[in-house]
């Protein structure tokens, strides 16, 4: 819970208004569907609008672990970087160490 503000959604008897959803890029990737006919980004979109729905319009939404394109203009904000790559392949060096007093921020 970040903060109450005009409009936020209230939850359980509290007021939440920002919200993380993570790692949810499988929805996106082809498979079979019930319907077929509308594509996996289209589907993917789909199940944005239903978490916006769920915790209305006013709510931060923080998006992590899902594909950029199709979730544009979904999504408040994105975290992205290395970590959240759907795969890591076992040759991959562990990243080097910074050095040291020099600040990074990693969202």
């Amino acid at each position: 819970m970040v903060g109450r503000r005009p409009g936020s959604g209230r939850r359980a008897g509290i007021w939440i208004d920002f919200f993380t959803i993570a790692f949810v890029y499988a929805a996106a990737l082809d498979g079979l569907r019930h319907d077929g006919s509308p594509t996996s980004a289209q589907v993917y979109r789909q199940g944005l609008d239903l978490v916006r729905s769920a915790i209305g319009p006013e709510a931060y939404l923080l998006g992590c672990g899902m594909p950029l394109l199709p979730s544009v203009g979904k999504v408040d904000g994105m975290r992205i970087g290395a970590d959240t790559a759907p795969t890591r392949a076992s040759n991959v060096p562990p990243p080097t160490p910074f050095p040291a007093g020099q600040a990074h921020h990693f969202g």
